[in-house]
C-alpha cells in the first residue's frame, strides 16, 4: 500500500534531528463495512460482465485447511491458496474502489520520543484490458497523512506543528490512456477524520508523466532491482503469476505455519468468506526486498529490518478479496550529522472493497480530472 512508504521517517528525523522516529501503529479497526459506505466489504455481483467464480481453484484446499481437525500443512496450503488467490481477483477485478483507514507509531527503543500518524486513502480503479499489461490498472487515487501526535522532551514537543507541518501530506494521482497525472499537495494542508481527508492543491505541483515514459522507467525500476517482476517463475496454481499484494515475498516458505488461523464467516448479505491471519517469517526472503527498497530512499538510513509482519485478509468463497489488514513493525539506524539514531515503528491499516459499479463511475466522475469514457465499465 502507498501510504506505509516509510520515507517519510527520514524527513521528520531531518526536522527533530533528536532521535524521532516516525513509523505508524495499528489503530482499532474502523466500523465495518467503512463507515457509511455500504457497498464496501460486500461480494461482487457475478453475474455481471467481467466478474468469475474462481471457486473451483481453491475452493477445496481452503474447506480443508479451515476444517476442525486440520492438520498444520493443510492449514499452510490454505492460508497460501486464499492468500493468492485474493491477490490474482484484487488484480484482475473488472473495476473496484477502496477506502483504507490506518496509521501508527515510531520513536527512539526506550519510547522516549516518538510520534504518531493517521493515514486515510481511496481510490477508484478499472482494469486496462491490455494484453500487454495483464495487471494494469486506470483510475484515480489519493492518499492523505496527518501527524498526531510528538511525545518527548518540552523542546520537542513544542516543535509539534513545525513537525506537522512538514510531515502532514496529501496527493493524488490520475491514470490515464496517454499517461499519468499526479497532484502533489500544500504541505500541511490535509486535514483527517474517520470519514475521510481534504487537502489543497495548486497548479504548480501538477507533473504529467506519459505512458512511454512510464513503461520504461518501470523496465528499468525491474532491471535494476527496484522493483519486483512477475512473470512465469512467479506462478503457482492459485494466483498464477499475479503479483503479491504487498511488497513482501509471501509463500509456504514465507508463512509461520504455527501462527495460521482460519475461519469461514458470512457478511450482512449472508455471503460466505474466508478470514485467514498470519505471522510473516521476518528474513530476506520475505523482508529483505522492501527492506533494501526503503534503504535506498535516503543515504541517512544506515540499516533497516523488519521486527514483524502480520496479514490478515478475507476473501470470499468465489475468490475476491473482501478486506486486507496488515501490521508490521521495523527497527533501524540513521546517521543524522555526527550522531548515530536507533528508532523503531509499528504500523496497521484496514482497506475494504467495493465492486459496485455505480460507487466506482460516481466516483471517477467526482473526481476525475478529465474524460474517462474509454474505460467502458
Amino acid at each position: 500500500m502507498k501510504f506505509l512508504k516509510v520515507i517519510l521517517v527520514v524527513a521528520l528525523l531531518g526536522v527533530l534531528a533528536a532521535g524521532m522516529l516516525l513509523g505508524q501503529e495499528e489503530l482499532p479497526p474502523p466500523t465495518e463495512p467503512v463507515l457509511l459506505l455500504p457497498t464496501f466489504g460486500e461480494a461482487p455481483n457475478l453475474s455481471l460482465t467481467g466478474f468469475e467464480d474462481y471457486s473451483a481453484r481453491f475452493a477445496n484446499v481452503a474447506e480443508l485447511g479451515v476444517a476442525a481437525g486440520a492438520t498444520e500443512a493443510q492449514k499452510l496450503e490454505a492460508a497460501y491458496a486464499i492468500y493468492r488467490m485474493g491477490c490474482y481477483t484484487y488484480y484482475t477485478a473488472p473495476y473496484r474502489a477502496e477506502r483504507t483507514y490506518g496509521g501508527g507509531y515510531g520513536g527512539v527503543p526506550d519510547d522516549t520520543i516518538g510520534g504518531y500518524m493517521d493515514v486515510y486513502s481511496r481510490s477508484f480503479k478499472v482494469h486496462s484490458k491490455d494484453a500487454s499489461e495483464p495487471y494494469a490498472y486506470y483510475g484515480y487515487y489519493e492518499f492523505y497523512s496527518q501527524l498526531s501526535e510528538v511525545k518527548g522532551p518540552d523542546f520537542i514537543v513544542r516543535l509539534k506543528q513545525l513537525v506537522a507541518s512538514a510531515l502532514t501530506n496529501t496527493e493524488r494521482e490520475a491514470d490515464a490512456p496517454e499517461g499519468r497525472t499526479h497532484w502533489q499537495g500544500i504541505k500541511g494542508s490535509a486535514v483527517l477524520d474517520h470519514e475521510g481527508g481534504t487537502g489543497t492543491f495548486l497548479e504548480k505541483g501538477i507533473t504529467f508523466t506519459d505512458r512511454a515514459t512510464i513503461k520504461s522507467d518501470g523496465e528499468e525500476e525491474i532491471a535494476n532491482g527496484n522493483r519486483r517482476g512477475y512473470d512465469e517463475d512467479w506462478y503457482d496454481q492459485y494466483g498464477h503469476s499475479a503479483p503479491e499484494k504487498t511488497q513482501h515475498t509471501i509463500n509456504k516458505n514465507t508463512i509461520e505455519a504455527d501462527s495460521i488461523q482460519i475461519t469461514k464467516d458470512t457478511d450482512k448479505n449472508n455471503d460466505e468468506y474466508y478470514n485467514v491471519k498470519f505471522n510473516v517469517i521476518c528474513n530476506e526472503e520475505s523482508t529483505g526486498f522492501e527492506a533494501q527498497s526503503i534503504q535506498r530512499t535516503s543515504p541517512m538510513i544506515q540499516f533497516l529490518s523488519f521486527d514483524y509482519l502480520i496479514v490478515e485478509l478475507e476473501v470470499y468463497t468465489n475468490g475476491y478479496m473482501r478486506r486486507w489488514s496488515c501490521s508490521e513493525s521495523w527497527i533501524g539506524g540513521l546517521k543524522v550529522s555526527v550522531f548515530n539514531i536507533d528508532g523503531k515503528t509499528a504500523s496497521g491499516s484496514n482497506t475494504y472493497i467495493s465492486y459496485d459499479k455505480d460507487v466506482v463511475t460516481q466516483g471517477l466522475a467526482d473526481l476525475w480530472f478529465g474524460d474517462y469514457d474509454y474505460l467502458s465499465i
